[in-house]
């Protein structure tokens, strides 16, 4: 066989790996493959020209139509579905470690999602039911009917107005808990979302306490790594007001009203007796706002997840699903690390395009919160099938480069039939002559 070609020698060597791999996964209906080949390694003299060569060649290119390029490229390495390397193994415990830790970690940031989405309702709930005006009107039913006196004499001598200043009451330190809570919520909501995997505050701490000196160090120390406490320490009541001990008369130390006591006066101070009778812990006159800035504070918090860190979170797992089911495969070759890591980017880009595509609004943070599940399910569908977003962007791109030809054909006949007017009166204007 010195007169052999050495470019079929290398075309029987591939079908010789293709049958084997065939027979083992049962891709070929019939035996003519096999055929082919066993014709094929009897020839003494093989040439490119060799009829056997020819249809060889044949079976072979349809045979690559069956096998995937890269279960063939495998099979070239040294690669095969009969036995399982130590590689192998390793790169199924390194994914199954991967898609644990993915799992887990986009599991919650959902869960943070989901309550600043549930939390933002009730924000924009407690904003449009005027929730300050309420409060103001409590305050002030309760101040009137403890300080003026025919009201006052009217609630001693009945039980039923009594009762009705309980149920004042309660209402009042109802709604009081409702708002401190979803502040303190709020600010629980903002923390978490900077800091939301375990293990992530402590490292920030470290790093600033390691970047700070002197002063700052101990500022930041003591202050949490700079998310202050929410006690009641902060509360603007204590700048102006000092309340006396049970028993003994209210001490109003008020710096900013005037000696004459009007209307607003009144609703100040009762506001600070109040405060100091533990009935509420929150600035009347600034409840409209603190919502308005907890709505701000909130879609600023999920912004982020839903616009590029849960979309792509998502998609780079349905890559990684893909990639586990075809280490199950035992007919399949285990991807390259480098592969795999390219595939998961892949993923993880696939899904914040997708959210770029389907919630454009959202890019401007004005419809965060509608952004859900629909979302973060096509993102894991395309980093799945990664043709699939490939498809897709195709698509894209042809129909925009049909708008702009269709654009540019009626441009050019527009300007045909500006042309065709101005000779045309040129014409008229020579016959008259």
């Amino acid at each position: 066989m010195s007169d052999s070609d050495p470019f079929v020698e290398d075309i029987i060597k591939d079908a010789r790996l293709l049958a084997d791999y065939g027979r083992l996964s049962g891709v070929f209906k019939n035996d003519e493959f096999f055929s082919a080949v066993a014709e094929a390694e009897k020839l003494e003299i093989r040439t490119i020209s060799d009829p056997a060569i020819v249809r060889l060649q044949k079976h072979l290119n349809d045979a690559a139509k069956l096998i995937p390029f890269t279960t063939f490229a495998a099979l070239h390495g040294d690669w095969s579905p009969r036995r399982s390397t130590r590689k192998s193994a390793w790169m199924s415990a390194l994914l199954v470690a991967l898609s644990i830790t993915l799992m887990a970690a986009t599991a919650q940031l959902t869960y943070i999602y989901n309550r600043g989405v549930t939390l933002l309702s009730e924000v924009i709930s407690l904003q449009q039911q005027d929730t300050e005006q309420r409060f103001g009107r409590l305050v002030r039913q309760i101040w009137s009917a403890t300080h003026d006196p025919s009201v006052v004499r009217n609630i001693n001598d009945s039980s039923v107005a009594r009762e009705s200043i309980y149920s004042l009451d309660y209402d009042l330190r109802k709604l009081n808990t409702t708002i401190a809570e979803t502040s303190l919520r709020v600010s629980d909501l903002a923390f978490r979302a900077t800091f939301p995997l375990i293990g992530m505050h402590r490292a920030y701490c470290i790093y600033t306490r390691l970047m700070a000196t002197g002063t700052l160090q101990d500022k930041f120390a003591s202050a949490g790594c700079g998310y202050g406490d929410q006690s009641y320490d902060n509360l603007p009541y204590l700048n102006n007001v000092e309340c006396s001990a049970p028993g003994q008369v209210l001490t109003v130390n008020d710096t900013t009203s005037s000696t004459a006591k009007d209307i607003l006066g009144d609703y100040k101070d009762a506001s600070m007796v109040l405060f100091c009778n533990g009935s509420i812990t929150v600035d009347p006159k600034t409840i409209h706002s603190a919502l308005t800035r907890s709505i701000e504070q909130i879609s600023q918090s999920i912004s982020p997840y839903a616009l590029w860190i849960l979309p792509a979170l998502y998609g780079a797992l349905g890559a990684l699903m893909f990639q586990m089911r075809r280490i199950l495969d035992p007919l399949s070759p285990n991807p390259q690390f480098i592969a795999l890591l390219h595939r998961v980017a892949l993923g993880a880009l696939a899904g914040m395009i997708l959210a770029w595509f389907l919630a454009p609004d959202a890019r401007f943070e004005t419809d965060v919160a509608g952004i859900g599940f629909g979302l973060f399910s096509f993102a894991f569908l395309f980093g799945f099938s990664i043709d699939v977003f490939f498809t897709v962007l195709d698509e894209f791109v042809a129909f925009a480069n049909t708008t702009v030809r269709r654009f540019g054909a009626s441009r050019a006949e527009r300007e045909a039939g500006a042309a065709g007017s101005r000779e045309a009166a040129a014409g008229g204007s020579g016959g008259s002559g």
